[in-house]
């Protein structure tokens, strides 16, 4: 068996099912951790953990939110929130209290739904090096309604398209290769652009997020960019991975490293669903050849949905 197969049997072994609070759980969390948005949904999974005590928080200083709301939520939910700036990722992340706790024997839950894609890959990574156990809990909720629906504005102002720190491969140094660029496709076309002029590949897969959330929204992802894409590449091709499954997301991913990695320096930009990023993450982890880009902006939305959809528990293990 090779070790794409291997890679596609251990994927189809992890879990999703329905997130049912801290009943979801044999025990609670000895931590959770998490990313702040004044979004409904993020309000309502922390409201279902009431026994754990150890509750970390990221807001990055590029979203604005009141502090007034952020102060409320420090006191109703009692929860530990660390500033990060997307310009200063790794170290701000590094000066958590977050990581003065022994979390090795520790388990963890990380929920994802207010994370930035950024902090997201960031968290993932330093979670892979320092936690024992391997097993993590993993909790998104999804949205009932995004804002403006399919032309929701999610960022302002892209400052730079760079690797997310972590996620850099020395292989583009040495040359040789043509670039391969998979964009995991969201609602803003400008992100494509901009993702596209900075890493100038010389092939382009798109990846769209179907079965979506809700109906429809698979449809105004494919509008709102292939025009830019059928632009800046008449051939591109696009698949699809469900918007709410991490593991086919990482499943698909591990087919085109297998076909393309001989050929080209390949480049995923995960501007789609945090599900479908958190695929891309658990995919590359494990692969030093891979690099992981992303358009940071100066400005990121605070409360870019409306009300709660269906939540997720997705139970992996780190590689």
């Amino acid at each position: 068996m090779s070790y794409g197969d291997k890679l596609m049997r251990f994927y189809d072994l992890m879990r999703m099912v329905e997130f049912q609070g801290e009943k979801t759980f044999s025990k609670p969390p000895d931590i959770l951790i998490g990313g702040i948005t004044l979004e409904d949904r993020v309000r309502d999974i922390l409201s279902k953990f009431h026994n754990v005590n150890n509750k970390y928080y990221f807001l990055p200083e590029e979203e604005y939110c009141e502090q007034s709301a952020i102060d409320e939520l420090t006191k109703n939910y009692n929860i530990s929130i660390s500033k990060i700036a997307f310009n200063n990722l790794a170290k701000s992340i590094n000066a958590s209290g977050l990581w003065k706790q022994d979390i090795k024997k520790m388990s963890v839950a990380l929920d994802f739904t207010g994370l930035s894609m950024p902090l997201l890959f960031i968290i993932m990574k330093k979670l892979k090096e320092q936690f024992d156990s391997k097993a993590l809990y993993l909790i998104y909720s999804e949205p009932y309604d995004y804002i403006d629906g399919g032309q929701t504005i999610f960022t302002e102002n892209i400052l730079s398209v760079s690797n997310i720190p972590g996620f850099f491969s020395s292989e583009e140094i040495e040359g040789g290769k043509n670039r391969l660029l998979i964009i995991l496709l969201g609602f803003e076309g400008k992100l494509i652009t901009e993702t596209h002029r900075a890493v100038q590949p010389d092939k382009i897969i798109a990846i769209n997020g179907f079965p979506a959330f809700r109906p429809g929204l698979h449809n105004q992802s494919l509008l709102n960019n292939i025009g830019i894409l059928k632009e800046i590449d008449p051939d591109v091709g696009v698949q699809n991975t469900p918007a709410n499954n991490p593991f086919e997301t990482a499943k698909l991913l591990s087919r085109l490293y297998e076909t393309y990695k001989n050929r080209y320096n390949i480049y995923i930009a995960p501007l789609g669903t945090k599900p479908q990023g958190l695929g891309a993450c658990l995919f590359a982890l494990d692969k030093p050849d891979i690099n992981i880009v992303y358009p940071f902006p100066e400005k990121i939305a605070c409360c870019p949905s409306r009300g709660v959809g269906k939540q997720w528990y997705y139970e992996a293990d780190l590689l």
